[in-house]
Order: C-alpha cells, then sequence, then structure tokens
C-alpha cells in the first residue's frame, strides 16, 4: 500500500495498511473490466474457438447487457431532467409574462387614475387611496417577478 509508504517518507509514522488506505486506492482508480471485456470478446472471436470460451463469452454477453442497460437508464434520466427543466421553465415565463401584464395593466390604471385627477373626476384623498393601493401592488409584482429572475 503506497499510502502508509508515502506518509512515512514525509515523515510520518509507520504503520500498517488500514481498511480505509484500500478504500482511499479502490476510489481512486476507474474499473478496468469493461475494457477488458471487450478486448476478450475480440481475442477469443479471432482465435475462431469460441466453444472452448463458452462460459466467458456468456458473462461477457451479460455483462455488455447491464452495461447497455446502465446507459439506456442514464439516457433515459437525463431526457426526463431535461423535460422536468423545460417543463418549469415554462411555468416559470408564464408566470412571469402574466405577472408583467399585470403590472402593466397597474400602470395603466395609475396613469387613468391621474388623469382623472387632473380632470377633476375624483378628488385628491380618492386619489391617494387608489395610488397607495395600485403602488402595493406594483411592489409585490416587482418582489414575485425579481424572485422568479433570480432562480434562474
Amino acid at each position: 500500500m503506497e499510502i502508509p509508504w508515502t506518509e512515512a517518507y514525509h515523515g510520518g509514522a509507520e504503520r500498517p495498511a488500514s481498511m480505509s488506505d484500500f478504500l482511499s486506492a479502490i476510489r481512486g482508480r476507474k474499473p478496468s473490466i469493461a475494457p477488458w471485456f471487450i478486448l476478450a470478446e475480440k481475442q477469443i472471436e479471432l482465435s475462431g474457438e469460441t466453444d472452448l470460451y463458452l462460459d466467458m463469452l456468456k458473462d461477457i454477453k451479460k455483462f455488455s447487457a447491464i452495461r447497455y442497460d446502465e446507459e439506456k437508464i442514464k439516457a433515459i434520466i437525463t431526457e426526463e431532467r431535461e423535460k422536468i427543466l423545460t417543463e418549469e421553465a415554462i411555468k416559470k415565463k408564464e408566470l412571469l409574462n402574466g405577472l408583467q401584464k399585470k403590472r402593466e395593466e397597474v400602470e395603466e390604471a395609475i396613469k387613468k387614475v391621474k388623469l382623472k385627477l387632473a380632470s377633476e373626476e375624483i378628488d385628491k384623498s380618492s386619489f391617494s387611496i387608489l395610488i397607495s393601493d395600485y403602488e402595493k401592488q406594483l411592489i409585490d409584482m416587482e418582489i414575485k417577478i425579481r424572485e422568479l429572475e433570480k432562480r434562474g
């Protein structure tokens, strides 16, 4: 085991290899079984002696099927993830569009109230109440819009 040797070489205490050293070494290596199986299958086919290696070929085929399924599963998961993200993006966009439309409607209502005040159709007290209500609505919508935009 290189881990205890490396530690000892760099001034650490000598110690026997532990299970955690083995697990660390395993985590740091890529499995070599897939390329080995591919190479073994090619060699068996080239040798023309497939009848001598039936058990090995059976294992290779089984491994290939499992590997194929794993790749298929990964592809399905990726596809479903993309669908979910797309659906979420569509819902978010629809919500944003709705909020922006509502904001435009409230801004238009504010303009109308200002015109009504100017033409003396409403008094200043009514104007203040309406404008205050509309501004609160605008602030709430602006907060919701920013929250949605932050979520990316």
